[in-house]
């Protein structure tokens, strides 16, 4: 299952990472040492796989130093099992925190309310806080503890109080709500990764980063641990290799600007002029009767590059064109069925220019796109109504146009899934453009009869 399924990989690896993380968390609150090292030997490899590497060649030097106490120091490994790795400041359950986390509060009782920047500042203020910094935060170290002994008897730990339960359960009712109403990603028979709220669908790439990630970061934790540390082979300190792995959606190709392209021309023309220029002097050519010609296969006004043609901004800028070409009839035909192009009516009818509230894909379809298409079996004189959708061909001759009109970012359509707010980008996706309303509709084709007026699959 996990192999062959990304979304049941994604989230089995989530699961993990989480089960790992709250493993090390508890190591501490509760001064397992065992535990402790096991869980951040789990970790390492994800950092090196993330390209951490700072954090990455330090851990591991932490970890193996953990791993060879047993043999270099017993007196301290065997402290460090008794719980003296971590520090228990009260007598709480579940709370005992790190060494450098200890020091972090214990700066902040030595600097104060007013923080460094004030003491650094003032030159008498400092070296009285040189002085005296240390005694302070000693007495009133002291005084809390004496403090609590007086006063708490409770061991228990803060978040086990009532108004923390309470607060808990509310939060954990919304957050399975909320998750209710993403819908469950591993009910749907689909293979595409994608994030459950904006539905964005996750590239190739990054199905492969997910399956091959904790393998690639335990062999380069292997090799670091090898080389570097056992039998120091390489340098220590020298560069460790980044992964660059894909975690996220593909980010966008730039594109050059006009002035970018104006300039490529140029240097073109100019290199083109120079060959031009030897050519004529070697062969004893006339150099202005050769430049009394085009260097394009078309007007420069309609040219976009010395190879290129360019095209109108809209298609149907052709049409004036091309009305005078095809005259009307003075009969206007009678027929019976109408025929609309389903790709052609997704562009005409955007969700915001819609007289009703439009917020799902569901909504599209039941208040926008049937609609039309009802009124146009009731305004017209056919007795039928048929929506043909195109089929999107990657070795068509039209594959080239439709990647000139731009990228956009494929999305997972469902009939909960939020209409995104630029449409046209939207429908730059071959696959969205079949998913946003045919197979919403669960069918590519549609028959409205005029006896009923309903659409039968």
């Amino acid at each position: 299952m996990v192999s062959e399924c990304p979304k049941f990989c994604y989230w089995n690896k989530v699961l993990q990472l989480e089960c790992l993380l709250l493993a090390f968390i508890r190591s501490q609150r509760e001064a397992n040492y065992a535990l402790y090292v096991q869980t951040l030997t789990a970790i390492i490899p994800w950092i090196f796989a993330m390209d951490h590497y700072h954090y990455a060649r330090w851990l591991t030097v932490h970890v193996t130093d953990l791993q060879e106490l047993p043999n270099d120091s017993v007196d301290i490994h065997r402290a460090f099992v008794n719980g003296r790795f971590v520090t228990q400041k009260s007598s709480h359950k579940f709370s005992a925190l790190a060494h450098d986390q200890i020091h972090e509060q214990q700066n902040a009782i030595v600097k104060g309310d007013g923080g460094v920047i004030g003491i650094t500042e003032n030159e008498a203020a400092s070296r009285r806080w040189m002085v005296a910094g240390s005694e302070i935060a000693r007495i009133v170290s002291e005084f809390e503890d004496q403090f609590q002994r007086q006063k708490q008897t409770d061991v228990r730990h803060h978040e086990q109080l009532p108004s923390v339960k309470k607060s808990f359960a509310s939060d954990l009712n919304n957050a399975i709500s909320s998750f209710e109403k993403l819908g469950n990603p591993l009910a749907e028979d689909s293979n595409d990764l994608y994030v459950l709220d904006s539905k964005v669908i996750m590239p190739d790439e990054v199905i492969a980063t997910m399956r091959s990630v904790e393998e690639t970061g335990k062999t380069q934790f292997d090799g670091f641990v090898e080389k570097r540390i056992k039998d120091p082979s390489v340098n220590f300190y020298d560069n460790i290799s980044k992964n660059h792995l894909s975690l996220s959606k593909s980010k966008s190709k730039k594109t050059p600007g006009k002035s970018q392209a104006k300039i490529t021309n140029m240097k073109s023309n100019v290199e083109l002029f120079s060959r031009f220029y030897i050519s004529c002097q070697a062969r004893d050519g006339d150099l202005d009767a050769c430049f009394e010609h085009e260097c394009y296969g078309w007007p420069p006004a309609l040219a976009e590059g010395i190879h290129t043609m360019r095209p109108p901004a809209s298609k149907a800028d052709l049409v004036p064109c091309l009305e005078a070409l095809a005259p009307r009839p003075h009969d206007a035909l009678k027929a019976l069925v109408c025929i609309l192009d389903g790709a052609a009516l997704v562009h005409k009818l955007e969700p915001r220019k819609c007289n009703r509230v439009v917020r799902t894909f569901g909504d599209y379809a039941q208040k926008q796109f049937l609609p039309y298409i009802a009124r146009k079996l009731n305004e017209e004189t056919v007795m039928r109504v048929d929506v043909v959708w195109d089929t999107y061909r990657t070795d068509s001759l039209k594959g080239g146009s439709r990647l000139c009109r731009g990228t956009g970012i494929p999305l997972h359509v469902t009939e909960q899934a939020s209409v995104p707010q630029n449409w046209s980008s939207f429908l730059r996706v071959d696959s969205n453009k079949i998913c946003s309303v045919s197979l919403q509709l669960l069918c590519k084709r549609w028959l409205f009869q005029r006896e009923n007026t309903a659409y039968n699959p």
